[in-house]
C-alpha cells in the first residue's frame, strides 16, 4: 500500500453515507451490523491500515462538488477571540501586551519577507536522510536543532505538487501556519516556526514519538477500559474546544490525527499516563470569519469519519462546528467496540441501535454521551462546551490531585518580575518537556473546565470563588495578576502563558531580582534556554531593540521599548 500523506496532506475523496461496505471491511467493520456475533476484541488485528481513498481539497469548488455560501460576521474572527456559537466575541485586552498572538512563533521568508541573510531550514535544522512519511505533494520527515540537538518534525510542501491541486499555494499553506500559530493548548501540536523559499514550505513542529490513537485500537486485544477512554476523549475534546472557542473548525479529526508525544512501555498497550496526546493536521481546517459569503466545501475530510450534513453538502452557519463532533462520535464509537458505526445507524433509532448485544459491556452514561455524537441532525447534536460536561467525562475530570502547592506561588513571583523577564521566560515555556509539565497541566485543565473552555479574568474570578475547589487559590491569584500573565493581550491566559508563570517561582520579588524558590517543575534544560535566546534573539547571539521588535506588539508606542528593566517599561538596549 502506498505510504500515508504528512500531517496536513488533503483527504478523502466525497462518498454516500454510510460509506460502502470495502471501506467498512478496512477496519474491520461488523458484517452482521452489531448483531450476534459481535465483531471479537481483536477484529483489527496488529497491523495499521489506512482507511481512506485519497483526494486533495477541493479549493477552487468547480464541478461537482458545491460549496457553501456561508455569513460568519456575526461571529466574530479576530485571532484569539471565541466566535463560533452563542458566545460573543472576547475583546480584546485593554493593557498593555508584550508580544502579539502567535509572536512568539517566527515566520521566515513568507511573501516579501526574504531578508538577505536570514535564517534558513537547512542552516538551522539537519534534516533526517529518511522522511517519516511521504503523500500527494509533501512529506513529513525528521529533524535535529544544529545547537541543540533539539528533536523536530519537518512538514515539506513542495510547491509544484501542491500546485496541482489548489491556485494560491502559498496562501493555502499559510492559512495552516496561521491557524497553528494562533492556538496554543496543551493538547494541539506546537508549531515552532515556519520557512519558505522558492521551491518549498517547511513548518517546523513538536515530533510526536508516542504513535497514535489508531495504534492503540489496532494493537489492543482488548478494548480500553472505560475510564482511559474517558481521559483520553477528555483531551481530545479539550483541544476541540480551544478550536471552537476562536471559530476554527479541523474537519479531518479521527485517531490518526491524535499522537502521542511519548511512549511509556511499561503501559503498552494502555495509553500513556503521563504523555499528552495531540491533535495534529490542520492542512483542512477552517476559520470562520466576518467574510460575508464566506465558501467552505462541505465534502472534505475522511469518508468514513464524515458528518451526514457533510455528505449531503447542508452545512449551515452556526453548526458548522458540529461536524466535528460527528466525528468524535465516530472516534469514540471506534475506541468503544473496534469498527466504525454499522449502516443499521442509518435505519434503527439511535436507542435501539445502542440496545444491540455488542453494547452491553459499555455503561449507560457512555452510552448516552455517543448517541449524542452520532445524533443524525446536527442541531441536535452538542457543542463540545456541552459534551465537556457530561457526567461520562466527570470522573474523568476530577482525577489527580490539585495544582502544585508553589505554583500560586510562581505566579505571585511572576506578576512582579519586570517585562524582558516574562518575555523570556514565555520563550524558554515553548521550549519546556511536555512530559515534565504533568502537574501544570493538570491544574490548567481543572481551570479549563472550571472557565468554560478559556481562563478570561471574569471567568478565573467566578473560579476562584468556588472555595470548596482545589484550584480556587490559583484561580483567584490569576485573575489578580492577570495583565501580568496574559502577555499577548488576548483577553486570556493561555497555556504557554501558565507554564512561563510556573517557571518563576518564589514569593513576589523586589523590581530587579531574580525568580527563585522550589520549583512546581525540574528546571528548564540549558538547551531549551539556548532556544528560547535564540528565539528572541532571531538568531544575532544577542538581545537587541531590533530583534525583540520582530516578537513584541508593535502598538505600545514609539516611546516605549519592546521590554524593560522594570515592570511598568524602562530602559532598552541589548544583553
Amino acid at each position: 500500500s502506498r505510504p500515508p500523506p504528512p500531517a496536513s496532506a488533503a483527504r478523502s475523496r466525497a462518498a454516500p453515507w454510510p460509506p460502502p461496505p470495502v471501506a467498512m471491511d478496512l477496519l474491520g467493520r461488523c458484517r452482521a451490523a452489531c448483531s450476534p456475533p459481535c465483531a471479537p476484541a481483536d477484529v483489527l488485528g496488529a497491523g495499521r491500515p489506512r482507511l481512506c481513498s485519497w483526494s486533495e481539497e477541493e479549493v477552487t469548488t468547480e464541478g461537482a462538488d458545491p460549496a457553501v455560501g456561508l455569513e460568519y460576521g456575526f461571529l466574530g474572527s479576530r485571532l484569539g477571540q471565541p466566535t463560533v456559537g452563542a458566545r460573543p466575541p472576547l475583546p480584546r485586552a485593554a493593557h498593555a501586551s508584550l508580544c502579539d498572538p502567535g509572536g512568539l512563533v517566527p515566520v521566515h521568508g513568507f511573501g516579501e519577507d526574504r531578508r538577505a541573510g536570514g535564517p534558513t531550514l537547512a542552516g538551522v535544522y539537519a534534516l533526517d536522510p529518511t522522511p517519516l512519511g511521504r503523500g500527494s505533494y509533501g512529506e513529513v520527515t525528521g529533524a535535529v536543532h544544529r545547537q541543540t540537538g533539539a528533536r523536530r518534525a519537518v512538514k515539506s510542501v513542495g510547491k509544484a505538487g501542491l500546485g496541482r491541486y489548489v491556485r494560491d499555494v502559498s496562501g493555502f499553506v499559510r492559512r495552516e501556519v496561521d491557524i497553528l500559530r494562533g492556538v496554543d493548548h496543551p493538547n494541539i501540536v506546537r508549531l515552532y516556526e515556519a520557512y519558505e523559499d522558492d521551491a518549498n514550505i517547511h513548518l517546523v513542529l513538536e515530533l510526536c514519538e508516542g504513535g497514535d490513537l489508531l495504534e492503540r485500537v489496532t494493537v489492543a486485544r482488548e478494548r480500553l477500559p472505560e475510564h482511559e477512554a474517558a481521559l483520553l476523549l477528555l483531551q481530545m475534546l479539550s483541544a476541540v474546544q480551544h478550536l471552537y472557542l476562536r471559530g476554527i473548525v479541523h474537519r479531518d479529526l479521527k485517531p490518526e490525527n491524535f499522537l502521542f508525544t511519548r511512549r511509556e512501555p511499561e503501559r503498552e498497550p494502555l495509553p500513556p499516563a503521563v504523555a499528552p496526546v495531540k491533535l495534529i493536521d490542520f492542512g483542512l481546517s477552517r476559520r470562520l470569519g466576518f467574510e460575508a459569503g464566506m465558501r467552505i466545501t462541505p465534502k472534505i475530510g475522511t469518508a468514513e469519519y464524515m458528518a451526514p450534513e457533510s455528505f449531503a453538502g447542508r452545512i449551515k452557519p452556526v453548526l458548522a462546528d458540529r461536524a466535528d463532533m460527528w466525528s468524535m462520535g465516530v472516534v469514540l464509537h471506534v475506541i468503544f467496540i473496534g469498527h466504525f458505526p454499522s449502516p443499521r445507524l442509518a435505519e434503527l433509532s439511535m436507542d435501539e441501535y445502542l440496545a444491540l448485544p455488542c453494547w452491553a459491556r459499555i455503561s449507560k452514561p457512555g452510552r448516552d454521551l455517543l448517541g449524542q455524537l452520532l445524533h443524525p441532525d446536527p442541531a441536535r447534536r452538542p457543542p463540545v462546551t456541552h459534551v465537556l460536561r457530561h457526567p461520562w467525562l466527570a470522573q474523568a475530570a476530577t482525577r489527580g490531585g490539585g495544582p502544585p502547592p508553589n505554583l500560586t506561588a510562581a505566579v505571585q513571583s511572576y506578576a512582579g518580575a519586570v517585562d524582558l523577564r516574562r518575555l523570556a521566560l514565555a520563550a524558554a515555556a515553548r521550549e519546556a518537556d511536555d512530559c515534565e509539565l504533568a502537574p501544570v497541566r493538570q491544574a490548567f485543565r481543572a481551570l479549563e473546565l472550571e472557565c468554560g473552555g478559556s481562563l478570561t479574568r471574569a471567568a478565573l474570578e467566578r473560579a476562584a470563588q468556588q472555595a470548596s475547589r482545589a484550584s480556587a487559590p490559583l484561580a483567584a491569584q490569576l485573575a489578580r495578576a492577570f495583565e501580568a500573565v496574559d502577555i499577548d493581550g488576548s483577553g486570556a491566559v493561555e497555556w504557554t502563558e501558565l507554564v512561563a508563570a510556573s517557571l518563576c517561582t518564589g514569593g513576589a520579588p523586589e523590581a530587579g531580582t531574580p525568580c527563585r524558590g522550589p520549583a512546581p517543575l525540574p528546571p528548564l534544560r540549558d538547551d531549551a534556554c539556548r532556544r528560547a535566546f535564540g528565539l528572541l534573539g532571531q538568531g544575532a547571539g544577542a538581545l537587541t531593540a531590533e530583534t525583540l521588535a520582530r516578537a513584541v506588539a508593535t502598538a505600545r508606542g514609539p516611546a516605549d521599548e519592546p521590554c524593560g528593566d522594570t515592570p511598568s517599561g524602562g530602559t532598552g538596549g541589548s544583553a
